[in-house]
Formats: structure tokens, sequence, C-alpha cells
């Protein structure tokens, strides 16, 4: 009998895989995971960069945490003021707290030039491709 060790990168690298083939088949849905509020994104690719939208209304940028490790982009929001915890509401359907989300890239991305800007409760996050991702157009050249 011959035991193998599990190797947890390994093994969350083909949580991912599977997680990319649904996603492309079933499409893209907006993520709740233990009461937590998912945020809506738009994700495009230009010829050197993937773009990245998130809505985000009345978020400061110092409330924002961005960071991106090989093709993932993790977006948090932690809580922005405080509500009345002792009110008692006769409609509440605003909800404050932390958010999080995190986007699988279709390819890795150059970290060092990754940019963020946030305008009018619309966070951009321009996400250059790296050299190895990027598409190069090969010539062809005739023989003799």
């Amino acid at each position: 009998m011959v035991f193998q060790c599990l190797n947890p990168v390994r093994s969350n690298r083909i949580d991912r895989e599977m997680n990319r083939l649904l996603s492309s088949f079933f499409g893209e849905t907006p993520q709740r995971s233990s009461g937590r509020r998912s945020m809506a994104v738009n994700v495009w690719e230009k010829d050197d960069a993937w773009l990245v939208e998130a809505e985000l209304p009345g978020v400061k940028p110092e409330n924002l945490e961005i960071s991106v490790i090989d093709d993932e982009l993790a977006i948090s929001v932690e809580p922005r003021g405080s509500e009345e915890e002792d009110a008692t509401y006769y409609r509440r359907e605003r909800r404050r707290g932390a958010v999080s989300r995190t986007i699988q890239l279709p390819t890795a991305v150059d970290a060092e030039r990754v940019e963020a800007t946030l305008v009018l409760g619309v966070l951009t996050v321009t996400l250059p491709k790296s050299e190895t991702a990027r598409r190069h157009r090969i010539q062809v050249h005739p023989g003799n």
C-alpha cells in the first residue's frame, strides 16, 4: 500500500480549477457566505490588462483593503460608521459592515503595477497582465 501526502497548495489549485470550470459553464454569481454580503463587480479584458469595477457606495479609500496573489484579486471593506444599535427600525434595507470579494482572473498579473481608484462609489482596479500572460502575435515568414 502506498501512502501519498496531501499537498495543500496542489489541493487549493484543484479547487480553483474546479471553480473556474463551473463558473465558465454556469456563469458567475454574487457570492454570499457566512452572512456577509457581496459586492457587484464587472471584469473585462484589454490587450495588456484586466479591469475590475466594483460598486462600493459610501466607502472611503481608507476603509478598503485590496491585495493580489497570483491570479486572484481580493477586495475587503471594513465597517463604515456606526449604526444605531438601540434604534427600533421601521424599515432596514441598508446594511453596514464588512464586505469582501475574491475574484479569480483568467491569467496572472503584474502585482507591482496594479492601480486602484475610487470615484463616486465605484472602485476601478487596473491589473496589468504579466509578460508571460500577454498575447504575442507571431509573424509567419515564408520558407525557402
